[in-house]
């Protein structure tokens, strides 16, 4: 290593152990604990990271400057980083050559002009907001299935023009997943895409489409909109509850209905993203995808050097989607989501 490169190097070790720690925080060591006197009452982690910040600081003084933001609430501090370290990003072509009026927009039609190659939204536009307010507020005029996926979704048109994906709620949030259960053959939770939408805003990335939850009335809002078919599967339970199974690959029987109290039924309301003819895809199989199997593993399961085998794949020896893609997988983990990053953009580092 090169003197001048072996000097600027943070020696992350000496920096969490340096002598300016208090002198009665001892290193550990294999065996042993850590120890923190009566007169300091903080946690050994929280003296830790402020001698580490501190360090930081004393190795760069403009780059770690910390005392301008110690006092900064942290989803603001996310925020200014968002503007110190801005991207302008492509925006989709199509909706740019569109005929919407640009002073007249629904909040869904500035929603899609404002996704662009590095985020699905800006946080400090005012329209997020007011989508998320139309989602829950706006009246319902039709909806239809979808399609594709393993359980019952209803796609959501608004009076306004805009859509939504809604998911309805299977089963009480205190209800958790038996240890012994085979992941895969469970309900899917509608609070986890409310919780994955905030969580993004949190963390900075604002790759999930926004989210909000909304209670409807069954009969209303859904029983008189429904198609033939799908209304034939409406019932009414013992318990005098407004009941439906719909049409769907799992989940979509008369053993698995889905149930108002007794009319009003709790769900999430995901925004839509553009349709494939204004906002076309490219897809890319996920390399450590699951394997689906209760018999086979993946490959990526039994390979320790999997990862240099990524580097050299196509999209992934671009090292920022490969980032990316670790960031998606890293976020799936912290929302306990464990078999898809479907609520994820995850590809938003290309031109669209």
């Amino acid at each position: 290593m090169p003197e001048s490169t072996a000097k600027d190097a943070l020696d992350i070790e000496s920096i969490f152990w340096s002598k300016r720690l208090p002198l009665d925080v001892k290193r550990p060591s294999s065996g042993t604990t850590i120890h923190v006197s009566e007169e300091n009452k903080e946690p050994w982690k929280k003296v830790i990271l402020d001698s580490f910040l501190k360090r930081l600081y004393l190795e760069n003084r403009e780059k770690f400057n910390f005392t301008e933001i110690q006092n900064i609430p942290y989803n603001d501090f996310v925020i200014q980083c968002k503007r110190k370290y801005h991207k302008v990003g492509i925006h989709l072509r199509k909706l740019g050559d569109s005929n919407w009026d640009s002073d007249n927009l629904e909040n869904w039609q500035a929603f899609h002009r404002g996704i662009n190659q590095y985020a699905l939204y800006d946080p400090e536009d005012p329209y997020i907001d007011g989508l998320l307010k139309d989602m829950v507020t706006q009246k319902i005029i039709n909806f239809e299935i979808k399609d594709k996926g393993t359980q019952i979704k209803l796609i959501i048109t608004y009076r306004n023009g805009g859509k939504a994906l809604f998911k309805p709620m299977r089963f009480p949030r205190e209800q958790e997943t038996l240890p012994n259960h085979f992941y895969f053959n469970d309900y899917e939770r509608h609070t986890a895409e409310i919780a994955a939408f905030h969580l993004d805003r949190l963390l900075g990335f604002y790759r999930v489409p926004p989210h909000v939850g909304r209670t409807v009335h069954v009969t209303e809002e859904l029983q008189m909109l429904s198609p033939h078919k799908f209304a034939k599967t409406f019932y009414r339970s013992r318990d005098n509850n407004t009941c439906f199974f719909g049409d769907c690959k799992y989940y979509c029987d008369s053993n698995h209905p889905v149930c108002g109290k007794p009319e009003l039924l709790e769900g999430s309301f995901g925004a839509f993203l553009p349709d494939d003819e204004q906002g076309a895809r490219v897809r890319f199989r996920n390399p450590w995808r699951r394997s689906y199997s209760k018999y086979r593993t993946a490959s990526w399961e039994g390979n320790a050097t999997y990862c240099r085998y990524v580097e050299d794949m196509e999209p992934y020896g671009d090292r920022m989607r490969l980032l990316n893609l670790v960031d998606t997988h890293v976020f799936d983990f912290l929302t306990g989501m464990l078999i898809s990053v479907d609520r994820l953009a995850g590809g938003l580092d290309r031109e669209p």
